[in-house]
């Protein structure tokens, strides 16, 4: 196309005559042209709708049950919340991009899946009508994630491989790879709380990688030593005893934590926020929901009930009274 308008250019420079002042053989190569482009542009056409029919057929009728959506994420922490009362799957993979992807499908039924929460960190899963559900999630691969499904619930660090989760009467039948040694009977007291961890020392840092299995935490500044009791049997980290960590798993439960009433310095770190900080004696910072309270020589005691595995951490300090 270029080549014949600039012939067309020079020859009229010139001042060639023809067919009303304009060369003849320039004309008349200017009509062929101008036949030929409809030709030209309507093949291509017609083979690339030809195309996107024959591949939009089979992929219409493989994607017609999978529900898909796609979030924009920008949080360190995800709650996953599977509310479906029929056995299913839950597989998180991890990526680079800064988005929660969800592929839903039901069995038969319908499957559907929602992002909410007090800041956009809570993702439910649910089914109905189905007899199996199966959902594969796509996280950011920094973000720390807690997962509630029926029966089941798990904590996952940042950066973790491909995790499975089953529920219902699959994961029943399906037998655990390794499974745990048999925990030493333990007793309970008779506040109903079981002893986990004791120590003279303070540990500076307790670490809970996920509230999602934790109801209630209560901070009791009085005594002379460092107790932790919850109210089912469990295990914790302990190392040289700090920092401390608490991987929970399982039913929810409640923690009790007992500090001397002269701690220097402690701190309790969840979600990847420090929900707890103890000061010389004092509670000087926490999360919310929480009820601060001084029991005059019984101490001061904090408790603090996280909401669907969260705490609001908030950029105001909130103080506790000091410890006596």
């Amino acid at each position: 196309m270029l080549s014949v308008y600039s012939v067309v250019e020079i020859r009229m420079v010139r001042g060639e005559k023809g067919v009303a002042g304009c060369p003849a053989r320039i004309l008349a190569r200017g009509v062929r042209y101008h036949e030929r482009m409809p030709r030209l542009r309507l093949i291509p056409l017609i083979a690339g709708t030809l195309l996107a029919g024959a591949m939009a057929g089979p992929a219409s009728g493989q994607e017609q049950d999978v529900a898909r959506g796609s979030y924009p994420f920008f949080q360190r922490n995800l709650t996953i919340a599977v509310n479906a009362a029929v056995p299913g799957e839950l597989q998180i993979v991890r990526a680079r991009a800064a988005r929660v992807d969800i592929a839903a499908l039901a069995s038969p039924g319908v499957a559907s899946f929602a992002l909410g929460g007090w800041r956009g960190d809570e993702l439910v899963l649910t089914a109905a009508g189905a007899q199996r559900a199966v959902f594969i999630v796509t996280v950011p691969e920094r973000v720390y994630v807690s997962v509630k499904a029926p029966g089941a619930s798990r904590s996952l660090g940042a950066f973790t491989p491909i995790q499975t989760i089953q529920w219902g009467s699959e994961a029943e039948a399906t037998p655990a790879a390794r499974p745990s040694p048999p925990a030493p009977p333990v007793s309970p007291r008779a506040d109903g709380y079981y002893p986990v961890y004791g120590a003279s020392t303070v540990p500076t840092s307790v670490h809970i990688p996920s509230l999602a299995a934790v109801e209630r935490i209560d901070v009791h500044m009085r005594g002379s030593s460092f107790r932790l009791a919850a109210t089912r049997p469990l295990q914790v980290t302990a190392g040289q005893a700090d920092p401390l960590v608490i991987a929970l798993a399982g039913e929810p439960l409640d923690l009790r934590f007992e500090l001397p009433a002269d701690t220097r310095s402690f701190q309790i770190i969840a979600n990847g926020d420090v929900v707890l900080s103890v000061r010389d004696g004092r509670v000087t910072r926490y999360c919310t929901p929480a009820i601060a309270q001084d029991l005059g020589a019984d101490g001061v005691l904090v408790t603090l009930t996280p909401l669907r595995g969260r705490l609001d951490c908030g950029a105001e300090t909130r103080q506790a009274a000091t410890s006596r």
